[in-house]
């Protein structure tokens, strides 16, 4: 049997609860998405199309039947890649695990960019390099993930050390972030409301 076609499937009013449990976290970013008016936003995932989720399903219940994690990674970093086609967007993981004085930086050869924010390490892409985001997702995400794409008002990187602030700014310009469902195996997304 083939794989099913992947397409965005929206998740509703459990997508939301699981959106907002995921931003429960005491991290820059995550605290920072969690000010959005998510009320304002569609929370989506990739699924074959008249697939339905219940909050079970996205915390616990794994992936459906056929769809794989790769396939629900591969889907979500060709959104990714699509959206860093435009001009000044950036995509940041902010880290759930690493630390940026972890010593294992240091030893590794080829790291993506990334910056530090106290003990938060954010990894980033800022353009639609598809290997570049696969390196920044290989490295960024742990079990639970959380990634903000962002139309940038500002330079980025920031010429001198990233601060909250930073942080605040690039939450308040963020179009889309993807945090993990499925029992840690996928993702959703919640994407901003835009009028015109």
């Amino acid at each position: 049997m083939a794989p099913p076609t992947l397409i965005r499937v929206g998740l509703g009013a459990a997508g939301l609860v699981h959106a907002r449990n995921r931003l429960e976290r005491d991290k820059p970013l995550r605290r920072a998405l969690s000010q959005l008016d998510l009320d304002q936003g569609d929370v989506w995932t990739w699924a074959a199309s008249g697939t339905t989720f219940t909050l079970e399903d996205l915390r616990d219940g794994g992936l459906p039947d056929g769809i794989t994690q790769e396939s629900h990674r591969d889907a979500m970093a060709g959104f990714v890649a699509a959206y860093l086609q435009q001009p000044r967007r950036l995509a940041i993981v902010e880290d759930h695990d690493a630390s940026p004085t972890d010593p294992w930086l240091a030893d590794e050869p080829v790291l993506p960019p990334r910056l530090g924010l106290g003990n938060h390490l954010y990894w980033y892409a800022a353009n639609p390099d598809r290997a570049l985001i696969d390196q920044v997702i290989r490295w960024g995400f742990g079990l639970f993930k959380c990634m903000a794409l962002i139309r940038l008002a500002d330079q980025w990187p920031p010429a001198g050390p990233v601060v909250e602030s930073d942080i605040q700014n690039l939450a308040a310009c963020t179009d889309h972030f993807v945090v993990d469902a499925f029992d840690f195996e996928g993702f959703m997304v919640w994407s901003r409301q835009r009028s015109g």
